[in-house]
C-alpha cells in the first residue's frame, strides 16, 4: 500500500511537470518573438547617431518581431516615440524625433506591411532624456526611439 501510494504521486507529479513545461522552438524564433514581446510591452529603444534618421540594420529582428506580433494581434497599437539629444535648437530637435519615429513607422508600414492603424507616432525632442547630455555616451542613449506595445 505504501509503494502503490509513492508510486502515485511520483506519477502524478511526473504528469504535472509535464503539463507545465514550456515547450522549446526548433529554431528559436518563437523564443526571439516571446522575448522582444516582453521588451516591446516595457519600451524598446532602437538608438540613432546624431541628426540622423536611419535605422540600424542592427534592429530588423525586433521590427520583424513587431510585425508579426502586431499581424497575429489587430487590438495592439504600437506607440512609437521618438527623442533627441540637447544639442541644436528645440524646434530641430522636436523636427528630428518626430522624423526618427516616423522613419520607423514607414519602415513597418512599408517594408512589413503592417497596418498603418496599429501605428502611433510622437516627437518629444530632447524634453525626455534617460540620460545626461553633458557627456558623449549619456546624448547617445538619448538619440533614441522608444517602441512601446499598448492595447487598443
Amino acid at each position: 500500500m505504501k509503494y502503490s501510494l509513492i508510486a502515485s504521486l511520483c506519477i502524478a507529479l511526473t504528469l504535472a511537470a509535464c503539463t507545465t513545461t514550456k515547450m522549446q522552438s526548433t529554431n528559436g524564433v518563437q523564443d526571439l518573438d516571446q522575448k522582444i514581446l516582453i521588451e516591446l510591452k516595457q519600451g524598446l529603444p532602437l538608438y540613432f547617431n546624431h541628426n540622423s534618421r536611419q535605422i540600424d540594420v542592427r534592429y530588423e529582428p525586433y521590427l520583424t518581431a513587431a510585425s508579426k506580433i502586431l499581424a497575429q494581434n489587430k487590438s495592439f497599437i504600437l506607440q512609437v516615440d521618438g527623442h533627441t539629444d540637447n544639442r541644436g535648437s528645440i524646434a530641430a530637435n522636436q523636427k528630428v524625433s518626430l522624423e526618427r519615429a516616423n522613419a520607423v513607422r514607414n519602415e513597418l508600414v512599408m517594408q512589413y506591411n503592417v497596418d498603418p492603424k496599429q501605428i502611433s507616432t510622437q516627437g518629444y525632442g530632447p524634453n525626455q532624456p534617460i540620460a545626461d547630455n553633458t557627456t558623449e555616451e549619456g546624448r547617445a542613449l538619448n538619440r533614441r526611439v522608444n517602441l512601446t506595445l499598448k492595447i487598443q
